[in-house]
């Protein structure tokens, strides 16, 4: 019996291994050619801004042909990697950072770059804001204390001038999206926590900051709803892992115990908004939102993240934690993880296995990048076939469209609608090729007739335009 559980043990370690190594390639493979991560990442998803309808930030997303870059993605891919122990994370970090001073406006806000009466402008808004400066307080290169300060005031009067009287921040100031955002309190915070950490004692900035902060934890907790929150863009299906999120840059926020000071508490996990996150989860793992009665292996990827970043899992029993690791396990294995997940649960992947089995050696590094950097830089689609079969089996099929992500391609609205299509097959079903190669074929034909070009003429474009 003892020698069965310590095989088991052995299989499971061995598992979240290769899961730690496929998510680090997976992570890579999802960067974008500017530099940044963004969304989407799975065919499904192209047809989504993931903002509020109607509010400016929509209407700027929508702009872009196929995939916008995102500074909170690129924030939480910088992080597992970090976790990841990535012996290029400097260099990765440094193009990152040079590359969201891109989406800065003169104000010091941060937001989508967007066509607007012929001219190029940047709408700021409160959450990229908070990000682009926190990518910049936890990834910028040491000994530039002073010059980050200097740097970084202006976007933080920014958001001192913008936060609501209720004390939190909203999504951006276009009709309801001027309601409260919880991701955008929540990034805010942690943004100003750590700048906190930075500014002398004497600064005068640093009352205000304080009283800030503090205001805007008690909003954020107000509106915290069975465990979860909702609204500021975030689609339904994402209510658990933007809560799970939430919780990770209340973390953020406490590092070195700054939010605790502020909120004059012991330790900032000890409060009710991580106990009410813990009692939504179900017999297996977490749902995807909140009043679902099946849990899912990238929700539970999550909520199993946040319990052990924050060392919370004697909240559970032995068998409740193997309950949720054995469901994440059973869908890597099947397949039903690896086909639904957007490059933010790879990311979260990264982070749940960096926890679960530690940073990847140097040398192992350099075995995980060789396919990866062989894919990226492949002149013809035929020559990415070869690193594709070097990956692991799991991580093929996301691995073609984390590639076209990656590079950015322009896509028709025809081409996104087929995409869409095909996604949906894909995500139903990833055995049932025929149907996928049927959606395809009649996707070719439709654009080739839209586009007044012959479906050999059209495709040997479509080869060229994607060996670019």
């Amino acid at each position: 019996m003892l020698s069965l559980r310590g095989e088991k043990r052995r299989s499971s370690a061995e598992r979240w291994e290769t899961i730690r190594g496929a998510s680090f390639q997976m992570i890579y493979l999802s960067r974008r050619r500017d530099g940044l991560w963004g969304v989407p990442t799975i065919p499904g998803q192209v047809t989504q801004t993931y903002a509020l309808p109607n509010s400016r930030e929509d209407g700027a997303r929508s702009q872009y042909r196929f995939g916008h870059p995102s500074i909170t993605e690129t924030w939480n891919a910088l992080c597992a990697l970090d976790r990841l122990g990535d012996k290029n994370l400097d260099v990765v970090a440094s193009r990152a950072l040079r590359a969201i001073e891109g989406h800065r406006d003169s104000a010091g806000g941060y937001g989508t770059p967007w066509l607007r009466r012929n001219q190029v402008e940047i709408n700021a808004v409160p959450r990229h804001t908070a990000m682009a400066a926190l990518s910049h307080l936890m990834f910028s290169s040491a000994g530039q204390k002073e010059k980050l300060v200097k740097h970084l005031q202006p976007t933080m009067e920014w958001l001192l001038s913008r936060q609501l009287k209720g004390g939190g921040w909203p999504y951006d100031f276009s009709g309801q999206s001027a309601d409260l955002g919880f991701l955008s309190t929540a990034s805010s915070i942690a943004a100003t926590c750590q700048y906190l950490k930075l500014l002398p004692s004497s600064a005068a900035l640093r009352k205000r900051l304080q009283n800030s902060a503090c205001r805007a934890f008690e909003s954020l907790k107000a509106c915290q709803r069975d465990g979860a929150w909702s609204g500021d863009g975030s689609p339904p299906s994402h209510q658990i892992l933007d809560a799970a999120f939430t919780l990770r840059l209340l973390m953020v926020a406490d590092f070195d115990g700054v939010l605790s000071s502020v909120l004059q508490v012991q330790n900032i996990t000890t409060d009710e908004t991580f106990s009410k996150f813990l009692g939504a989860a179900l017999r297996q793992g977490w749902p995807d939102r909140i009043g679902q009665n099946s849990p899912t292996g990238v929700s539970t990827v999550s909520g199993l993240e946040i319990t052990q970043a924050a060392k919370l899992v004697s909240r559970f029993t032995t068998d409740d934690l193997q309950e949720f690791e054995g469901l994440v396990l059973s869908e890597w294995g099947s397949g039903a993880l690896s086909a639904r997940a957007t490059s933010w649960d790879w990311q979260m992947l990264g982070l749940l296995a960096g926890l679960r089995c530690g940073p990847i050696s140097a040398s192992e590094q350099i075995s995980l990048i060789g396919p990866v950097e062989a894919a990226l830089s492949a002149d013809k689609d035929a020559a990415v076939r070869g690193p594709l079969r070097k990956l692991p089996k799991e991580i093929r099929v996301p691995a073609i469209f984390a590639l076209r992500e990656g590079r950015a391609l322009s896509k028709t609205k025809v081409w996104a609608w087929i995409g869409g299509k095909v996604g949906t097959a894909l995500d139903k079903s990833l055995d049932n090729f025929i149907a996928w190669l049927v959606i395809a074929i009649m996707g070719l034909l439709i654009a080739a007739l839209i586009l007044h070009k012959s479906p050999r003429e059209y495709i040997v474009n479509k080869v060229a335009k994607a060996a670019e």
